[in-house]
């Protein structure tokens, strides 16, 4: 096996008789399917842009967000539970689930401390608290990401659902940022560093999951689905219902898991 700069080569291993002995084959950034990766970083970065130009409606958002809910649970559905049933795998998911569990309460609790703290202090901490909390959310999506591409070689169901929750996220904190005055330059800025803990992430994800095999590979697959459904249930749909709830916002969510789905089907 040979690993690159953050890209991982085919390695086929085969004895005289001509059989396959051992197929492993991992996603590197060169490979077509990176393109799910680097497409959350681009979409945060155009929502940040368009957010210096136009204003979104919190209807808008709140249907962006429904739709990512959808996909990210058809992703969850197609790409990552098939690889974790059978009675060999049991103890692998539920430490893998267990520990994927306890990471995003873990980060709830610390989220929580945050908002709280940051009602008494002004501006800039606010600020600074907030980028922190996203910058390590963002870093766990581009770990998702990845782990969804080297499961699945090829990722587009979560790349799209995630790209759709950056682009709401990149409009809605451009305005939130251009409010606490800081310049379109620096927003930029802050906007692409915040990108490169996608990638960050996202590289780390296909590390974990394709350089590991068995049991191990299982309980990182359980890891990414305990996180993906912490993030429709208590992170994309609060806020999509905090955004304001309609019944076309409800309506977009079936349509984002039905769209998975049949994108599923097709790259099949």
């Amino acid at each position: 096996m040979r690993i690159g700069a953050l890209g991982i080569d085919d390695t086929r291993m085969v004895p005289v008789n001509g059989e396959v002995e051992n197929n492993v084959q991992l996603v590197g950034f060169l490979e077509p399917q990176s393109f799910w990766l680097l497409a959350p970083a681009i979409a945060l970065l155009l929502g940040a842009s368009a957010s210096l130009w136009i204003s979104v409606g919190q209807r808008s958002t709140s249907g962006l967000l429904h739709l990512a809910a959808g996909v990210v649970t058809a992703a969850v559905a197609v790409d990552l539970v098939p690889e974790m049933i059978g009675p060999s795998k049991i103890l692998a998911v539920v430490i893998g689930f267990a520990a994927g569990t306890i990471l995003v309460m873990g980060l709830r609790a610390l989220s929580s401390h945050g908002e709280t703290e940051s009602t008494e202090a002004p501006g800039p901490r606010k600020l600074i608290g907030l980028l922190s909390l996203i910058g390590v959310d963002l870093v766990i999506d581009g770990l998702l990401v990845g782990i969804a591409i080297a499961v699945s070689g090829n990722g587009a169901i979560l790349g799209i659902a995630i790209s759709i929750e950056t682009l709401a996220l990149g409009l809605a904190f451009g305005v939130t940022l251009a409010a606490g005055r800081v310049g379109k330059g620096r927003l930029l800025l802050i906007m692409f560093m915040l990108s490169v803990l996608l990638l960050v992430g996202g590289g780390a994800g296909l590390l974990l999951a394709g350089s590991f095999t068995g049991n191990i590979r299982t309980a990182v697959i359980a890891f990414g689905a305990a996180a993906l459904l912490y993030l429709v249930v208590e992170e994309l749909l609060v806020e999509a219902h905090r955004s304001g709830d309609t019944a076309l916002g409800s309506l977009l969510f079936f349509v984002g898991f039905g769209g998975g789905v049949v994108l599923a089907s097709i790259s099949e």
